[in-house]
């Protein structure tokens, strides 16, 4: 067992404490991930140390959390302090809840795959329509024609504007905050004009997953919050989350989740794990391979997840990305059985982005072909 002040060292300086954490302490959180370190799951600790280390030195700028997750084990963790919007600053752990941001997206449509799984709704191919009868006078013919499918890949149709920055003043263009302003969110989606027939374009739409927890509500009669928590988070051993709501108590499916990384963490393993977790299966495996593809020709998303492909080795590895504003990342890779999760508080800002630098510069190349390799 480590000594107290050289434990205090190792958590100071960002090195992998959980990596060593097997045979050093058990974890702190009931019912938790299986412990291992990088060097026995086939990942050099040199580089990771080092870049750990750049984040507290802010030469990676306000990151609040990195994980890395091999072979299904938690194999290293680090928290910063740093500042994160109106909070202010925050020491952040592993019991700290952190917003995921868009990474709600990626959940939800997760919960959507599982409400098909079990019988709550028949298809993606089913219209929105049958979903919101009280919404009947908003929901024109060529409204009509939205299915859930053109919902999960963003091809609804809407006219829909998010490119520009969002801010909470009545009268913002931007779209995801007019919708916030309403005072009911689900209406103001459906009552924009079409610009696109339904499944031609792919247009980045905040509302889509708002229609969502809609759907979610009326095929089983819970509202998304409870739904999660009976049918995702439960079997995944998530037993701490939060939402915001909507002034009528609906969930902010489109960005209100709030999580634990190591939770975060769970929802990639899921994915890397074709739907199963700890020998369950929780979503179906034909969902994920759905998720996991492009539709209606755009290649770079595909069910409420991104799609990237990351260099690795002299060829180039599948990611399935779900990435929130400010610097909330799960990057799921299958191949590498590899999950890497990072948090952080630049909200509005490219830096956020800097994520993608981590781990195609830091992380892949210390990871090997197979494990302990």
């Amino acid at each position: 067992m480590l000594k107290p002040a050289l434990a205090l060292f190792l958590w100071f300086f960002c090195l992998p404490s959980i990596a060593m954490a097997q045979e050093t302490r058990e974890s702190t959180l009931p019912n938790d991930w299986p412990l291992s370190t990088l060097e026995a799951e086939g990942i050099d600790s040199a580089p990771i140390v080092q870049v750990a280390n750049q984040i507290r030195s802010q030469i990676y700028e306000n990151i609040h959390s990195f994980l890395i997750v091999r072979n299904g084990k938690l194999v290293f963790e680090a928290y910063y302090t740093g500042t994160d919007g109106a909070r202010g600053e925050v020491a952040f752990g592993e019991q700290t809840l952190h917003d995921t941001r868009s990474v709600s997206k990626s959940i939800t449509s997760t919960l959507t795959g599982i409400a098909i799984d079990r019988g709550y709704i028949d298809s993606v191919d089913v219209p929105i329509a049958r979903f919101f009868p009280e919404h009947a006078h908003h929901l024109t013919e060529e409204k009509r024609r939205i299915t859930l499918k053109h919902l999960l890949t963003m091809t609804a149709g809407f006219s829909w504007d998010q490119s520009g920055a969002h801010n909470s003043e009545p009268g913002s263009l931007n779209s995801e905050a007019q919708m916030e302003n309403a005072s009911d969110f689900i209406a103001y989606v459906l009552s924009r004009e079409m610009s696109d027939e339904p499944g031609s374009r792919f247009n980045y739409n905040s509302g889509c997953y708002i229609l969502l927890a809609g759907v979610i509500k009326r095929a089983s009669g819970m509202h998304v919050d409870k739904f999660a928590d009976s049918h995702l988070f439960a079997p995944l051993g998530i037993n701490h989350s939060e939402w915001w709501y909507t002034k009528s108590g609906l969930p902010q499916t489109h960005a209100g989740l709030r999580l634990r990384p190591r939770d975060m963490a769970r929802i990639g393993q899921l994915y890397v794990d074709n739907g199963r977790f700890q020998g369950r299966q929780i979503v179906s495996a034909a969902w994920i391979s759905e998720s996991a593809k492009g539709h209606y020709g755009n290649n770079r998303y595909g069910f409420g997840w991104w799609l990237d492909h990351f260099p690795y080795r002299g060829r180039s590895v599948d990611v399935l990305a779900a990435e929130g504003n400010g610097g909330q990342f799960i990057f799921a890779i299958p191949e590498l059985s590899l999950v890497i999760v990072f948090t952080g508080g630049n909200y509005g800002s490219s830096v956020a982005n800097q994520a993608f630098r981590i781990a195609i510069d830091h992380v892949l190349p210390a990871v090997s072909e197979t494990d302990g390799e």
